[in-house]
């Protein structure tokens, strides 16, 4: 029976989608079929078991030192099978003179090895891509150079990963770097059960925003929604990075000093009256962070509400966005070269 390839991807920016379309290039170069899914795209709760040839390519951005909830969903859901694996992930590569800095996998890809080897597949190769980092919350965009050295840099490493695959080669040297990874997998955990669901209600649409509605259409898992008339983001939203970054007027914004006052006001609230009155419920100091953090995610839902709302007057809009690092014109926007 002759060797196939299917590929399976999430992609927020378009770098796990250059990868895919890079290993679906170099392995027609081999006259090998292939077929490449993005997952955004494809019923992800009735999901068809891959053919008993398929060689089986997974890639996925890291999202908080894992994959996003939307990929390990997916293979949670994914059939059992047998077939071989390899595992990829797209990590914030940065560029120091001629040398591309390794981003940090986490847990990304030892929990879904884990997760596929439970279902019967073979893991054959855990290889993570340092392509460039585009979390532009957190750090302004790369400029066009820097992406582009990055791309020319790791580009024929993936190729020659996706050749040893074919050919059977086991590829892991991750395992390298599992230190750091498990120093991070506590910051993992967090930011899957609560960091992103913070960070979803950072984003808000200026006035800037000219209604198009790329971004609700646009978004892979429907986490954008009009709430009067305006973008709304919802706690689905993965941080993807997808509508700020592709937003024509870009008018899509992290509120930077709304989450910083909110969690200032949050934090007295805990040593003035949580700590006051928790004792009396627990003394578990694990449950009181329970349920600080719960309280906290319902606290930023009320007053993300309220942002939203106050944002259609102009005065409290110009306070927010002066006050939004991705507002300031050398911040920039991330955008993936075409492949």
């Amino acid at each position: 029976m002759e060797k196939s390839l299917c590929i399976y991807y999430f992609s927020g920016t378009g770098n796990a989608r250059n990868v895919a379309q890079i290993i679906e290039r170099e392995v027609w170069r081999h006259n090998v079929a292939v077929q490449i899914n993005d997952i955004s795209k494809t019923d992800r709760l009735h999901i068809k078991s891959p053919q008993s040839n398929e060689l089986l390519v997974l890639v996925s951005p890291v999202h908080g030192f894992n994959y996003p909830p939307i990929m390990l969903h997916y293979l949670l859901r994914f059939p059992k099978g047998n077939n071989e694996v390899m595992l990829m992930n797209t990590r914030a590569g940065m560029r120091i003179g001629n040398w591309v800095t390794p981003g940090i996998s986490g847990i990304s890809l030892y929990l879904s090895a884990l997760i596929l080897r439970w279902k019967g597949y073979k893991i054959r190769s855990l290889y993570p891509v340092d392509f460039p980092s585009n979390w532009i919350s957190l750090h302004p965009a790369l400029n066009k150079k820097t992406i582009d050295f990055i791309y020319h840099q790791v580009t024929p490493k993936i190729e020659k990963a996706a050749r040893g695959f074919l050919n059977g080669k086991r590829e892991f040297t991750c395992v390298r770097e599992c230190i750091i990874d498990l120093l991070v997998a506590p910051i993992a955990i967090l930011y899957y059960f609560i960091g992103r669901f913070v960070i979803a209600k950072t984003f808000y649409a200026s006035q800037d925003c000219t209604k198009c509605g790329l971004c609700e259409r646009n978004c892979a898992i429907h986490a954008i929604k009009t709430v009067n008339g305006k973008p709304f983001w919802t706690f689905q939203c993965e941080s993807c990075m997808n509508c700020m970054n592709n937003c024509p007027q870009k008018a899509i914004e992290t509120a930077h000093g709304f989450i910083i006052v909110i969690a200032i006001a949050f934090s007295i609230l805990v040593s003035s009256v949580f700590d006051r009155y928790l004792p009396v419920i627990t003394d578990s100091k694990w449950l009181k962070f329970l349920l600080e953090n719960m309280l906290f995610i319902a606290y930023i839902a009320v007053f993300y509400r309220l942002l939203h709302f106050m944002l259609r007057f102009r005065w409290f809009e110009r306070m927010v966005v002066f006050t939004s690092l991705t507002k300031l014109s050398f911040w920039g926007r991330y955008k993936a070269p075409k492949q």
